[in-house]
């Protein structure tokens, strides 16, 4: 079997979508994330997703009234991303750029975080420097990690053996992510398991399954932060600010 490239898929996946927000039921996960970023969050405030694909959370991030930046590898995660933030009525700044060498100054941004990256990574804290090395003064970091584990959303995934053809996700834990964000100097560091979620696949297909990813949104996260989380949640959320006094907008 030929080595994947993870790049070449994402870009051909991007290739195949025109946008990715006009359905509940792919936002669950989105909505997940701003139930715990919204009481950190100010009009106003500049934020950059790193890795952004067809940035759905930077596009709702830009619709409350935050100047978003993304950038990507990705043209066609990139042209849909554009594409998304239009359909909500928002602007956002998206550009193809190196996750390494951000192009932006030292202490750009209140907000910088990616969705669905560090996990690639063998060691992802050179990265994460890179992100927060253009982060204010108190600024915040945020990510999630979706390792490579079982969980309820990717359960018929794992039933049908398909785990064993990644070979792009690590394994990771809420200790690795932790060490992580210790060694690159944040403080107030949160760490949990979040997203107990179905198959989305399968809700999506479901009659009326658009309301009902809405309708259960409390129970999506009512298990974040416990054993049960632990096992079957999707993916983990870390959270923490770089040094300093809280940033401003």
């Amino acid at each position: 079997m030929p080595a994947t490239d993870p790049q070449r898929d994402w870009e051909g996946g991007w290739q195949q979508l025109d946008l990715t927000v006009d359905n509940d039921v792919w936002l669950v996960t989105e909505r997940i994330k701003l139930k715990y970023l919204a009481p950190l969050l100010r009009p106003g405030m500049r934020a950059l997703e790193v890795g952004c694909g067809s940035a759905k959370l930077a596009a709702l991030l830009a619709a409350r009234g935050l100047r978003v930046w993304g950038i990507d590898q990705s043209a066609s995660g990139l042209r849909i991303a554009r594409r998304n933030t239009a359909h909500l009525g928002a602007t956002a700044a998206f550009a193809r750029a190196d996750a390494f060498t951000l192009p932006f100054a030292r202490g750009t941004f209140d907000l910088v975080y990616s969705t669905g990256l560090l996990e690639h990574f063998a060691d992802p804290t050179g990265l994460m420097r890179a992100m927060i090395r253009v982060l204010k003064p108190g600024g915040l970091f945020f990510s999630d990690v979706v390792p490579l584990k079982f969980s309820l959303a990717r359960s018929v995934w794992y039933l049908r053996g398909l785990h064993k053809t990644v070979d792009d996700e690590h394994a990771y834990g809420p200790d690795d992510i932790e060490r992580w964000m210790t060694a690159c100097g944040l403080e107030d560091i949160r760490v949990f398991s979040s997203a107990v979620v179905p198959p989305l696949g399968l809700l999506a297909r479901l009659p009326g399954g658009e309301a009902l990813s809405r309708l259960g949104d409390p129970l999506w996260t009512c298990l974040d932060g416990t054993a049960l989380g632990d096992a079957l949640g999707f993916f983990y959320l870390a959270f923490g600010r770089v040094p300093g006094r809280t940033a401003g907008p």
